[in-house]
C-alpha cells in the first residue's frame, strides 16, 4: 500500500494544539488526521513560532520540524502540504508550496481576506498543475454529501421535504472564519448566490480585522437568512432547510446530528401545518471532520476524485463574503454578484 508524505505548515491550535482539549471529538488536529490515514504518513512539521515547534516535538518526537519554508523543502519535497496557519498567510505558503513542485495543497480556510491575492494563488496553481483544496470541511463529509443529494433530488424521486422554500442558519466568531464555512454550505445545497443584502451587528465587537453582519443570501430556486450568535453565550449551531413538506435540520456544529422534520396540521389553527417533532428521524454523523477530509485528500492524491472545495469554490465563497461586506458597509444595499 502506498504513502503519501504530507507535511505541515502551522503547529498551533487547529494544526496541531486540539488534540490535547480532552473534550474535542478526535482526532481533532490536521497533525492526527494524518497519521491516523493509513495511506498518510507525517513527513515534515513546520512553524515559525518556537514554542508551537517545542509543542510539535513533544508530541511526534520521530518527525523533523523546521523554522521556514525554505529548509522543509530542502530537506525533501513531500506529496502533498496541508497549510494551517493565520489567514493572511495561507496565500504565501500556497504560492511557494506550488512553485516548490508539490501536488496537492489543502489549505485552512478561507483562503485569504484579500480577493487579489486569492486569485493570484488559484492562477498559480492552475499554471503549476498543482491540486489545490480549500478545507471547508463540510463538503468531505459523508452524511452531508448524502443529503445534498437527497435535497436536491439525485438519489430520489421525491424528498420527504418537497422543494426548498428557504433557508436559516448561523455562524459564530466572524463573518471571514466562521461565516466562510456556513457560506460555502449554502452554496453547496442551493448553487451560486445572485445577490446579497447585508447589516452589521453591533451585540457583540467582532475579533481583529473580521465583521459581524445579518444577511439574506438570493439563490436561483430560493433565499437564506445568516444571522451571527455568539457561541460563548448561546451556540444556535444550526443550518435549517425548510421544504414544502417539512425541514431537514442540521445541528451539533451545522451537521454533527441531521433531523429530518416532516410536519402536521396544527389542531388549534387548522389551516396552519406545523414541524412535527414527535416523529423526528436523527442520523448521527461523525463528530470529528478530520476523517472524511483526509479520505477525500488521498483520493484527490490518487486522482479518483477531484477536490470537493478546490481553488475557485473557494474564491467563489470569499467574493460573497467581500458583496456581503461591502452590502452592510452600505445600510443594507443590495449587491448583485457577476455571473
Amino acid at each position: 500500500m502506498k504513502k503519501y508524505k504530507v507535511a505541515l505548515i502551522g503547529c498551533g491550535w487547529i494544526g496541531m494544539g486540539c488534540e490535547l482539549d480532552p473534550f474535542r471529538p478526535k482526532p481533532a488536529s490536521h497533525a492526527e488526521g494524518i497519521t491516523q490515514n493509513e495511506n498518510l504518513e507525517l513527513f515534515a512539521l513546520m512553524d515559525i513560532n518556537e514554542s508551537a515547534l517545542i509543542l510539535a516535538k513533544n508530541l511526534y518526537p520521530s518527525v523533523p520540524v523546521f523554522n521556514n519554508v525554505v529548509d522543509l523543502f530542502n530537506y525533501g519535497i513531500p506529496d502533498a502540504v496541508v497549510i494551517a496557519t493565520h489567514p493572511d498567510s495561507h496565500c504565501h505558503y500556497i504560492k511557494l508550496s506550488s512553485n516548490a513542485g508539490v501536488k496537492l495543497i489543502m489549505s485552512e480556510k478561507p483562503i485569504s481576506h484579500n480577493k487579489d491575492e486569492a486569485e493570484e494563488v488559484v492562477e498559480l496553481c492552475s499554471k503549476n498543475s498543482t491540486v489545490l483544496i480549500v478545507n471547508h470541511v463540510r463538503r468531505f463529509n459523508q452524511l452531508i454529501k448524502d443529503f445534498r443529494g437527497y435535497v436536491n433530488n439525485q438519489y430520489v424521486r421525491d424528498t420527504a421535504i418537497g422543494k426548498p422554500r428557504v433557508v436559516t442558519t448561523s455562524y459564530d466568531n466572524g463573518l471571514y472564519h466562521g461565516g466562510t464555512h456556513i457560506i460555502d454550505l449554502l452554496r453547496f445545497f442551493l448553487g451560486e448566490v445572485k445577490s446579497v443584502s447585508a447589516i452589521k451587528n453591533h451585540q457583540v465587537p467582532p475579533d481583529g480585522d473580521d465583521i459581524h453582519v445579518d444577511a439574506i443570501l438570493q439563490f436561483e430556486e430560493c433565499n437564506a437568512m445568516l444571522y451571527y450568535v455568539n457561541s460563548r453565550e448561546c451556540a444556535v449551531c444550526e443550518f435549517n432547510i425548510i421544504g414544502e413538506r417539512g425541514l431537514l435540520r442540521f445541528r451539533d456544529m451545522w451537521g454533527g446530528t441531521i433531523d429530518l422534520i416532516g410536519t402536521v396540521t396544527n389542531l388549534y389553527f387548522v389551516n396552519h401545518r406545523i414541524p412535527d417533532y414527535s416523529t423526528v428521524r436523527s442520523f448521527n454523523n461523525s463528530k470529528s471532520m478530520m476523517p472524511d477530509t483526509y479520505k477525500h485528500l488521498v483520493s484527490c492524491l490518487e486522482g479518483t476524485e477531484t477536490p470537493l472545495c478546490s481553488g475557485a469554490d473557494a474564491l467563489l465563497t470569499l467574493q460573497v463574503i467581500k458583496a456581503i461586506e461591502t452590502s452592510a458597509n452600505s445600510n443594507g444595499k443590495v449587491i448583485t454578484l457577476a455571473k
